[in-house]
């Protein structure tokens, strides 16, 4: 009842906003999502209870899901390009997940098996959104994720204040994390969890970055501020490598025929480069402290599961994979151990899809990347787009980003609005090209 009151509450949403806000341009619906995404929280499937490994748990649906449901149906145009290469990369992708659970395993694990389908249907309904537009203002929707990152910076700080979630549904959740030396606070903003929180926190500093760059006002400036002390409350390392990587790649990617400033990027670097090796000689211990010792160096571990995994899951699935979301009963059921989810999202479709469904997640994520940076012809849109990939691939191979709705959300739905802008532009241009009398 609580899914279709949400899915009604949406609807009207659209509607209203399409005739008050929009003037009847559908297209530009899609620059609400940002708001929308302040909406977080998840929502239960059933009243069915599942013991799995000793707690209870019961499937559930996340908001973002039911928010890309009533999108799809309110664009849904019947000029979607079925043929394209990202429907079928993305019917593959389900037809798998099906096939696995009518045919190939036993789910014993059904409430994350409902989380990683999920994600998969996620990424088909961004698809059919997007293909369903006929314009696309990029900029705008970009720009309008800089009051998402505001509030979640507001919301993270006051996380970190209180030690609890204020999330809803979770409101009095602690966020204190256990496994290092000492309890240490680790905040989730609306992502729900920390780990996550730090993917989150990579995609928004890249997006308000961006902002920052091509925008030059003080707001996009001061989202891009509060995104990184976000993502440093979060504790989330490899998190940190990521923001790095994606300012370095966006700051070489930068062009702006109108600067002002006559020092050279290299110097810039090279400056950089100084002050973070002066600051790690001198704040080094407190540094090793914080993020080692206090909050528990568990990189090595990564690695030993990665190592355990391929010996007791691929070499014995290769090809169909120990079910989708099934890991943990897996290794349990089969080996007798307790094991975390697999902290890596690619290594984690080989394991738990096979080899097939593999090959096809991972090349539709290059085939979209190789498609949006060739086809853009904005050399600073074209870098940001290369920052957010590499940045987000970095990320979601150390941390289990299969469980995770809203970084997934962000990521696809803002590589699939640049593929679709893309599309969008080269078809402008041919029907000019075409044209007997096209303006001169």
């Amino acid at each position: 009842m609580k899914i279709l009151i949400l899915m009604l509450v949406y609807y009207v949403m659209f509607i209203c906003a399409n005739s008050f806000l929009f003037k009847h341009d559908r297209s530009r619906i899609i620059e609400l999502v940002p708001f929308l995404l302040l909406l977080s929280f998840s929502l239960a499937l059933t009243t069915i209870r599942f013991r799995i490994l000793g707690s209870i748990a019961s499937m559930h649906i996340h908001s973002t899901v039911v928010l890309l449901a009533m999108l799809a149906v309110y664009l849904f145009s019947r000029k979607i390009n079925l043929k394209d290469p990202v429907a079928y990369f993305s019917v593959l992708m389900i037809v798998g997940v099906l096939l696995q659970v009518f045919v190939f395993r036993d789910i014993l694990d059904w409430p994350n098996f409902t989380i990683v389908f999920g994600t998969y249907l996620s990424i088909m309904m961004i698809y059919l959104i997007t293909a369903s537009l006929n314009k696309i203002n990029l900029n705008q929707v970009l720009y309008n994720f800089n009051y998402l990152a505001i509030l979640n910076g507001v919301l993270s700080i006051l996380q970190y204040i209180t030690g609890k979630t204020l999330l809803i549904g979770n409101l009095s959740q602690s966020i204190v994390y256990t496994e290092g030396v000492t309890n240490v606070k680790r905040v989730v903003g609306l992502a729900g969890s920390n780990n996550a929180a730090g993917n989150l926190g990579v995609l928004l500093f890249c997006i308000c970055l961006y902002n920052t760059v091509t925008q030059k006002n003080l707001f996009s400036l001061f989202s891009l501020g509060i995104t990184t002390v976000f993502s440093l409350l979060t504790l989330t390392r490899i998190g940190y490598l990521g923001m790095l990587v994606a300012f370095v790649i966006v700051f070489i990617g930068y062009k702006n025929k109108n600067s002002r400033f006559s020092i050279s990027k290299k110097k810039i670097i090279g400056g950089a480069a100084v002050f973070l090796a002066l600051l790690l000689i001198v704040f080094h211990k407190p540094i090793i402290q914080k993020l080692f010792i206090d909050r528990g160096n568990t990189s090595g571990e990564r690695f030993k599961q990665y190592v355990n995994a391929w010996n007791t899951g691929v070499l014995h699935h290769p090809f169909t994979g120990v079910g989708i979301g099934q890991w943990q009963s897996y290794s349990y059921y089969n080996f007798g151990y307790v094991d975390l989810p697999i902290h890596s999202l690619y290594y984690n479709v080989l394991i738990e899809n096979g080899l097939l469904l593999f090959i096809a997640f991972f090349a539709l994520n290059v085939y979209l990347v190789f498609k949006v940076i060739r086809n853009t012809p904005n050399r600073n849109l074209k870098f940001f787009y290369l920052a957010l990939s590499v940045s987000s691939f970095i990320t979601v191979n150390f941390n289990p980003d299969q469980y995770y709705y809203v970084p997934n959300f962000i990521y696809f739905f803002v590589l699939l609005l640049g593929y679709r802008k893309t599309q969008l532009v080269s078809n402008r241009k041919t029907v000019v090209k075409g044209s007997k009398h096209h303006e001169k």
